[in-house]
């Protein structure tokens, strides 16, 4: 180090700690050089997170069959000859400087002939208490009356279907467990894949999508 060096210090050794370098072959113009600044000024890009959840609970329940449970391979959803299905998620925390931007459930329709459906099914919060090995039509929870997401149009059998959520009203239930209901007021049933499908990409997907805040 040359002695020209104004307030040179006494070692001739650095004391400190470089987080970036770069050589150039020659030197940069004001504008290179103002170029650079700004982009080591810039925001990094906003990222964002996608998680797809599986169901910890599902069943369904059947009015004609009031005392009995149906935990098996299907859910179902009537407003006549009522069935209503449940769904339990574990919903995880949003990832740090992340909030929950976007919410759906990807389905779909069984082998059942009579799976699709024409007419409208919601997904309402269930606010009551339920298992899946137990719950029955008269021990079913009660039901909130607010929409999460409607279902229209799921008509053809084995075919995968989405439903939009409202992700406000997910995003203060997350890092807890959440229950939905699938219900109808119509007369022409849905049956989609529950959780206990043998094959994991028809089960009911809870897919969550978070971005910056």
């Amino acid at each position: 180090m040359s002695n020209a060096w104004p307030n040179r210090p006494a070692s001739t050794y650095l004391a400190g700690q470089i987080d970036e370098t770069a050589v150039y072959p020659g030197a940069l113009t004001a504008a290179q050089v103002a170029a650079h600044h700004d982009l080591a000024d810039a925001a990094p890009p906003a990222g964002g997170t996608t998680l797809t959840i599986a169901p910890a609970e599902d069943a369904y329940v059947n009015g004609v069959a009031a005392n009995t449970t149906y935990n098996d391979s299907q859910l179902a959803s009537r407003g006549s000859t009522p069935y209503v299905g449940h769904l339990r998620y574990t919903l995880p925390a949003a990832p740090p400087g992340q909030v929950l931007t976007g919410a759906r459930i990807d389905f779909r329709t069984s082998s059942d002939a009579t799976s699709g459906s024409t007419d409208s099914h919601t997904l309402v919060p269930v606010t009551g208490a339920w298992t899946e090995s137990a719950v029955t039509y008269n021990t079913r929870p009660a039901l909130s009356a607010s929409v999460l997401g409607t279902i229209t149009d799921a008509a053809s059998v084995s075919t995968g279907y989405s439903v939009d959520l409202n992700a406000s009203a997910l995003g203060g239930a997350l890092g807890s467990a959440y229950s939905l209901a699938l219900t109808s007021s119509g007369t022409d049933s849905l049956r989609i894949w529950s959780s206990e499908s043998s094959s994991a990409a028809y089960r009911p997907q809870l897919v969550l999508t978070f971005g910056a805040e």
